[in-house]
């Protein structure tokens, strides 16, 4: 019985230590990646930061969503705007979300280069309002082993 219980605490203790390796990898790599796209729009680094949140999916969003202000460079509100329609179209796809309608109302929500400030603004405030709502629903934070939206 004994060396069952060891067993099984050595089971726990090495799911720990995954977990907790596995979430630093992402952030680490999820923080500097935003920070990137957030100064360096339109560069090679630029590129690869945004394959990093590509690969990341929607452990990505709040990080993204955390960082949106309508003051920062047009790339990267374009780039958290198509994410997070995107995330919420698969949820919408999925059934998920409370509302379908927000589907419809959210492709208003991506930011467009042309956008003049006071509607670059009304979206990016749309898109706050939104997650501050439902972004529970797009990833779950304690679940870093998927980087699938909504997934059960």
């Amino acid at each position: 019985m004994k060396q069952a219980f060891s067993y099984l605490v050595a089971a726990v203790v090495l799911a720990g230590v995954a977990w907790t390796g596995m979430y630093f990898f992402w952030h680490i790599r999820i923080v500097g990646a935003v920070r990137t796209l957030e100064s360096k729009a339109g560069t090679p680094a630029a590129e690869d930061a945004a394959d990093v949140i590509d690969s990341a999916g929607c452990r990505a969003l709040p990080y993204l969503l955390g960082a949106l202000d309508h003051r920062k460079n047009p790339y990267f509100l374009i780039l958290v705007s198509k994410k997070l329609v995107a995330s919420i179209e698969s949820l919408g796809s999925q059934g998920v979300l409370p509302d379908p309608a927000v589907v419809e109302r959210s492709r208003e929500w991506i930011i467009l280069q042309e956008d003049p400030t006071p509607q670059l603004q009304s979206k990016v405030d749309a898109l706050l309002n939104y997650w501050r709502d439902h972004g529970q629903l797009h990833h779950k934070s304690w679940r870093v082993w998927t980087s699938s939206c909504g997934a059960p």
